[in-house]
């Protein structure tokens, strides 16, 4: 292995961990200690790094975090993968039934990240829920469903390592908690008011391979979006995710 090779596979090395880290970021010490490197070799790979805007170090924490140029790699990646390709025809026949914008959610870490917006024949949301679009899971109706998705363990350490953000929000842990409950009964999760106070969104998750998690949603102004009509694009989304869930685990993405 050539000196140069092998200084790559390093970097790329400290930036999975880097990646791989939520809540937060990861320190220093933390890097050096799973990656078995030395201080002097890790401090220089993500000085390097941070330079070329793939890390980036916060100012008070010192925790680093995946900078703009790991995030619009990323992007890019997803948004022409597999999965995108293989749910656009969704998206596209649920955004001709309901005439509502609907949207493509990955997790990633503690966020939702948005791959592709559909929009539907009625007046277009007035909210940033475009393409690249991140939210904390718990916020908005496809983030709220993939929330769901978790485990009981990973669901509350969750909560706990974002409860200042959320209270940031102002979205209360206790209607939080019951938003999800409410999705896990159902199926699929319903948000009333909490982006914004006139706006009423409905999400189902679903699962990618081993893991990984997506979800489908949609949001439409609470004067056209009735409790009835919410519980019919509820069931509408929750039978597509069921079957894109069963399609995607039965090959690879």
């Amino acid at each position: 292995m050539t000196g140069g090779t092998q200084s790559v596979l390093r970097a790329l090395k400290v930036l999975r961990l880097v990646a791989d880290q939520t809540g937060g970021g990861i320190r220093f010490v933390d890097v050096v200690r799973r990656s078995g490197l030395g201080k002097s070799t890790v401090h220089r790979l993500l000085e390097c790094l941070e330079q070329e805007q793939f890390v980036h170090r916060d100012a008070e924490t010192r925790r680093y975090q995946l900078g703009l140029e790991s995030v619009q790699l990323g992007l890019s990646a997803a948004q022409n993968s597999p999965l995108v390709d293989h749910c656009l025809p969704v998206l596209k026949r649920l955004s001709r039934m309901t005439g509502e914008p609907t949207f493509l959610t990955i997790r990633h870490g503690d966020f939702g990240l948005i791959l592709r917006r559909v929009e539907g024949e009625s007046a277009a949301v007035p909210i940033n829920t475009g393409v690249g679009v991140s939210r904390l899971l718990g916020i908005g109706p496809g983030c709220t469903a993939l929330l769901a998705r978790l485990k009981n363990e990973e669901f509350e350490d969750l909560i706990v390592r974002n409860a200042l953000e959320y209270e940031r929000v102002g979205l209360a842990i206790p209607r939080l908690r019951a938003s999800v409950a409410a999705a896990r009964t159902l199926g699929y999760a319903e948000t009333r008011g909490q982006i914004t106070f006139d706006l009423c969104g409905v999400g189902a998750a679903f699962r990618i391979g081993s893991g990984a998690l997506a979800a489908l949603s949609t949001s439409a102004p609470s004067a056209r979006m009735s409790a009835a009509r919410s519980k019919s694009i509820g069931q509408l989304l929750l039978t597509e995710a069921r079957a894109l869930e069963a399609g995607l685990n039965a090959r690879p993405v």
